[in-house]
């Protein structure tokens, strides 16, 4: 009953509410929060802040909540400077794509950007801005141009050719 659901929640090692930060290979990191907790799967569930949501189980949560604390940690200790006002970045975000931005200010082990696109600006840690800049985005097909518009040249229409430029990149 009641008594029994109560029990097993108190058991449940990580209270509502608790963060997290997880790195998604090729998205970068996100922060989310334990939303819930079943004790039948003995699952967590994660909702991260562009909205998506993980379930995870304790050592899942464990490992996450143990790199937000060293985040944290990080922050307060670790307050030189590695990337100056004016660094360009690129950082991918869900459902919105890349957005092109610079460092404007750093203070207390956080990095301030602000995104081109809409002006917003996020606080962020070194650990997190060295992932975005190593973050390689993905090249847009391209076609270059290989003969002239001089009509004098071969005589003919002045047409142009176009030759595509092989692109290799990684799926994210």
């Amino acid at each position: 009953g009641e008594a029994e659901l109560e029990e097993v929640l108190k058991n449940a090692r990580y209270e509502v509410g608790t963060k997290v930060y997880k790195n998604f290979q090729g998205f970068g990191w996100f922060h989310g929060t334990v939303v819930s907790y079943n004790p039948k799967t003995a699952l967590y569930m994660i909702e991260y802040e562009d909205g998506d949501k993980e379930e995870m189980n304790e050592k899942e949560v464990q490992a996450t909540l143990e790199r937000a604390e060293r985040k944290q940690m990080a922050a307060t200790r670790n307050k030189r400077k590695l990337y100056k006002e004016g660094t360009q970045v690129e950082k991918y975000f869900y459902q919105h794509g890349w957005y092109k931005g610079k460092v404007m200010s750093f203070k207390d082990g956080v990095y301030t950007i602000k995104f081109e696109q809409d002006g917003e600006e996020e606080d962020i840690d070194e650990e997190e801005l060295s992932e975005i800049l190593k973050t390689v985005k993905p090249p847009k097909r391209q076609r270059r141009s290989v003969g002239s518009k001089d009509k004098s040249s071969q005589g003919g229409g002045g047409e142009k050719k176009w030759d595509p430029i092989q692109i290799v990149a990684t799926c994210l």
